[in-house]
């Protein structure tokens, strides 16, 4: 175990849901602070999200009061990118995180949709 290493909780539902954490995102700093960035460099999200990193970091993660549907569509498209990417081999921890939020993008349309 690496000494140091931050976990954020992203939760994508709303507080009901939080129990559950059917739409809950258990994810590394470094993955959400870095996912967050590449999705505003690539205007998947908008620049105000970049404020997300720091709120993930005084709260330990995010409710669903932070505008989470946007959020969460957008890093799934930085997700999809980073899949197709040649990169998505060699970064383990990131790709790990990136294919769980997938399956919580999934989870979320198809109970929402």
């Amino acid at each position: 175990m690496r000494v140091g290493f931050k976990v954020h909780a992203i939760n994508f539902g709303d507080r009901h849901d939080a129990p559950r954490g059917k739409y809950l995102w258990w994810v590394s700093k470094e993955t959400f602070d870095r996912a967050v960035r590449e999705g505003v460099a690539k205007g998947y999200l908008p620049a105000s999200a970049r404020k997300s990193i720091d709120e993930a970091e005084m709260y330990k993660g995010l409710s669903k009061s932070a505008g989470t549907l946007g959020l969460l569509d957008g890093l799934y498209r930085v997700a999809q990118d980073y899949a197709a990417s040649p990169q998505h081999a060699a970064e383990t921890q990131y790709a790990k995180d990136l294919v769980d939020l997938g399956h919580i993008w999934r989870r979320w349309h198809r109970d929402n949709t």
